[in-house]
């Protein structure tokens, strides 16, 4: 004899939800409640068991708890499976790719909604590991189909390109979020892109280009030319070797460890730099700056419209100064030569050197001489 479920709490023990969220499941058995009380209303079933059997085959037939396939056209030569990341815990990679490469390529990760990893590894291989998440739908909203994803290989060329739901507008994923780690050799060109999701790249050694709509950018432990790019996140590089250039619409760019060249813009947000060696262009449109330099090669320029500009410059070095704000600061004044106002600044420090420029329209520009600094 088969033993129906009592209760609600029964009912779901009995359909088996714990892979679903519980809040979304009991709204939709009491809408499943509902339905059957208007049909019971009209006499058209009766008795508990008949009404909890009906109750059951519509939870089991209904398109939330079905779980179809993800859509996967994959065209490549040399894809073989690989095993999953032991540095992932808490889950199984979906799908594994791996793609052996002969030299320097391109690797492109275009995603819609999710975070990408990106490693370096020390063999000729790209492997891409993808993890897909999907949550919970009522009747009635648009499935439509499973997000899209395509996977190609061109000779020493990965990419990979998550596509909408068929008909969906843009930026919809029909409830489906795709993430993505991708190790690949350093020698290999980077484009991730995301609409909704974060970044992090550890050991790129090329060219790489990395953006995200919504959500954080984390670079470490890279060298080579890059563009960083996010609409609504903060942006954070650490231990860093070439020309790197930055640009988040409102969030905070923090820069630590940097040597080369950096050019940075926030337009709501502020920008930390940390033990620089090289030459930095920060640019804030709300908010304050401030830099710490080892050694200034080729020029510092800091400009903010609402917020403090503080740099702190080895001493000891030549420098052409010139500072704006409601006030001008500087620690050590007996090496300057030249105009000094309480909101303008324009001489030399040891004679004059490397190019030197704070601006702020409201807040105070300052140099502060680090005599510690080589």
């Amino acid at each position: 004899m088969v033993l129906l479920p009592r209760n609600i709490h029964e009912l779901i023990s009995y359909c088996d939800l714990s892979n679903y969220d519980i809040g979304a499941s009991i709204q939709f058995i009491c809408k499943c409640m509902t339905t059957i009380r208007a049909v019971t209303s009209l006499n058209f079933l009766t008795g508990k068991k008949v009404v909890w059997s009906f109750l059951i085959l519509i939870i089991a037939a209904s398109p939330a708890f079905s779980e179809p396939p993800l859509v996967v056209n994959i065209s490549c030569t040399g894809c073989d499976a690989g095993n999953p990341s032991e540095e992932i815990s808490f889950q199984d990679p979906t799908r594994v790719e791996v793609f052996r490469v002969k030299g320097p390529g391109t690797v492109q990760i275009s995603n819609v909604m999710g975070d990408i990893t990106f490693r370096d590894t020390d063999s000729d291989e790209v492997r891409v590991e993808m993890y897909v998440k999907r949550s919970f739908t009522f009747w009635g909203e648009s499935r439509r189909d499973d997000l899209r994803m395509i996977v190609v290989q061109n000779k020493n060329d990965v990419t990979v390109n998550v596509e909408p739901p068929r008909g969906a507008r843009t930026g919809a994923t029909g409830g489906q979020e795709i993430s993505f780690i991708v190790y690949a050799p350093p020698y290999m060109e980077v484009i991730l892109k995301t609409g909704y999701g974060n970044i992090r790249a550890a050991g790129l050694g090329s060219t790489h280009d990395i953006r995200t709509g919504f959500g954080n950018i984390l670079i470490e432990r890279s060298r080579g030319e890059g563009r960083v790019l996010t609409s609504a996140g903060n942006i954070d590089i650490q231990r860093y070797t070439g020309s790197i250039m930055c640009l988040s619409a409102g969030g905070n760019i923090h820069l630590s460890n940097v040597k080369g060249s950096a050019k940075v813009k926030t337009r709501g947000g502020h920008v930390h730099a940390n033990d620089m060696d090289g030459s930095l262009m920060a640019e804030s449109d709300g908010g304050s700056i401030n830099v710490h330099m080892i050694a200034v090669d080729e020029g510092l320029f800091l400009q903010t419209k609402a917020g403090d500009v503080t740099a702190n410059l080895p001493s000891g070095v030549g420098l052409d100064v010139v500072m704006r704000g409601s006030r001008t600061l500087m620690s050590d004044w007996s090496s300057f030569r030249g105009v000094r106002r309480n909101n303008e600044v324009d001489g030399a420090i040891q004679g004059g050197g490397t190019t030197v420029n704070l601006f702020t329209k409201v807040g105070k520009a300052e140099i502060v001489l680090n005599r510690s600094n080589p």
